[in-house]
């Protein structure tokens, strides 16, 4: 064999194990590649499922936890099971708990705007900007939720974007001309800018819509002081000045929907109607006003403790706390529909006939 031919030959087998070796690399390469990428499948398919301490819970609620938590465990690749397990947690004031329950929920479900949306509320009073981009999510999946636009409004304010904020409140007034609070938000942001005259213009709408809801009365009673008026404060506006502290919230189903997740409350509620259908009154009232006391911001409750008054002829008592009812809900439009008919059996025909037409005009 010449030398050209020996050279040759060297370096073929020279370049053939150089191959081989970097293929060998490859491989190896690729397999570990596969492996990491097959592992982090495996941690993602079997999240952490948040556990809340059920020692000091109501039995119904440690229950009805548990459950949920099974449910999740069983189906770990379903955003429905997580978003759900979240509101029961929510429900029950767990909420750094829902928190991980909804953004996981939204990860898996990326089309449905309640879980970033109910994430966003968790978030808002304390993360303020990590709430607004949730809710900014939320709009992008689903633009015509008026309470959304709200509270997206009232979180840019108190980032100090008030011109993003006028238009997120425009906005939710546009979607629901019914509501009195997003009319009371550009107000707001009027008077900021020293123009009272167009946040008394606002108002004064505002109220046309919800005559009773304290805090447009309070907000339009400053205005008008602001302006140079020189009105004296009647009973309407000094109790709703007294109870500052209750001002009515725009009405939002989703939240609604969520705290009547709270299992305690809810078997409470199941037992009281239980005992009104059996004809057993006096325990049903008791459990009704038990139920008020311990969930106050709820209409149900007072809703059928004056219906049970009115079943059991105490007619005075009724008419009472349905007055009560729509003085604390004015934006109910059953509160004023069931006042209109306690008014009627009374035989007071006019004040039940602007009850009922309130009750139309807030909900058509």
């Amino acid at each position: 064999m010449s030398n050209i031919q020996s050279h040759t030959a060297e370096h073929l087998k020279r370049t053939s194990r150089g191959s081989i070796r970097l293929f060998g690399f490859g491989l190896l390469l690729i397999v570990a590649v596969t492996v990491v990428w097959f592992g982090l499948i495996a941690m993602d398919s079997i999240p952490t499922i948040p556990k809340p301490d059920l020692t000091s819970a109501n039995s119904h609620v440690a229950i009805a936890t548990a459950q949920m938590q099974k449910t999740v465990e069983q189906n770990p690749r379903s955003g429905d099971a997580w978003g759900k397990y979240g509101e029961v947690l929510m429900a029950h004031s767990w909420n750094s708990e829902a928190l991980i329950c909804f953004e996981r929920a939204a990860k898996l479900n990326s089309r449905e705007f309640r879980w970033p949306y109910l994430a966003a509320t968790l978030l808002d009073r304390q993360e303020p900007t990590k709430a607004l981009a949730k809710y900014d999510i939320a709009k992008e999946i689903s633009l015509q939720y008026a309470p959304l636009w709200m509270r997206r409004g009232n979180t840019l304010l108190r980032l100090n974007r008030t011109e993003e904020a006028e238009l997120s409140y425009k906005t939710a007034s546009e979607i629901d001309k019914n509501q009195p609070q997003p009319l009371v938000g550009l107000a707001r942001i009027a008077a900021a800018r020293d123009d009272w005259k167009a946040a008394t213009s606002l108002l004064e709408n505002a109220k046309k819509i919800a005559p009773k809801n304290r805090e447009v009365i309070v907000e339009l009673t400053r205005a008008r002081l602001m302006l140079g008026a020189n009105q004296m404060l009647g009973q309407e506006e000094q109790m709703a000045i007294l109870s500052v502290q209750n001002y009515e919230t725009m009405a939002d189903s989703i939240l609604e929907s969520v705290n009547e997740r709270e299992v305690a409350v809810r078997f409470a509620a199941i037992q009281a109607d239980s005992m009104a259908s059996e004809g057993d009154l006096q325990k049903a009232a008791e459990a009704y006003a038990a139920l008020i006391k311990q969930r106050p911001e709820m209409v149900r409750p007072r809703l059928n403790l004056a219906t049970v008054f009115m079943t059991s002829g105490q007619t005075p008592l009724a008419l009472t706390t349905f007055q009560e009812i729509v003085r604390l809900f004015p934006d109910d439009p059953m509160g004023h529909y069931a006042l209109s008919n306690a008014l009627e059996s009374t035989q007071q025909f006019a004040a039940a006939r602007r009850e009922r037409e309130t009750a139309v005009r807030l909900k058509p």
